[in-house]
C-alpha cells in the first residue's frame, strides 16, 4: 500500500433489486469502466471470482444490507441505484 492508495475489500455480491430496464441502463454505465484486473486486495475468493467481470472503482452504487457476516460479507444486499452525485474518491470506509 503506497501513500494515498485505497484498498478495496471484497464484501460479496449485490445484484438483486433492479428491474430489467434498470439493468440495461446499468450495463451501459458499467461497460464504460470495465477492466481486466480485479481492484480488490486481498484477492476475491475463487468461487466468487469465476465468471467475474471487473470494473475500475469509479462509480458509486448505493446498496442496502442487513449488516455483515463474521467473514465480512454483506447480509442480504440489495442494489438501490447508482449515485452520480457522489465521487468514489471521496468515500470513506464505515
Amino acid at each position: 500500500d503506497g501513500p494515498g492508495r485505497r484498498v478495496l475489500r471484497y464484501a460479496g455480491k449485490a445484484g438483486s433489486g433492479r428491474a430489467a430496464a434498470d439493468q440495461r441502463d446499468l450495463l451501459g454505465l458499467l461497460s464504460a469502466v470495465s477492466t481486466s484486473r480485479s481492484p480488490f486486495d486481498p484477492p476475491v475468493p475463487r468461487p466468487d471470482n469465476i465468471g467475474a467481470h471487473w470494473l475500475d472503482p469509479r462509480l458509486v452504487v448505493e446498496v442496502r444490507h442487513l449488516g455483515h457476516t463474521d467473514g465480512g460479507r454483506l447480509r442480504q444486499p440489495v442494489v438501490l441505484g447508482v449515485r452520480p452525485d457522489l465521487d468514489a474518491g471521496d468515500l470513506v470506509p464505515s
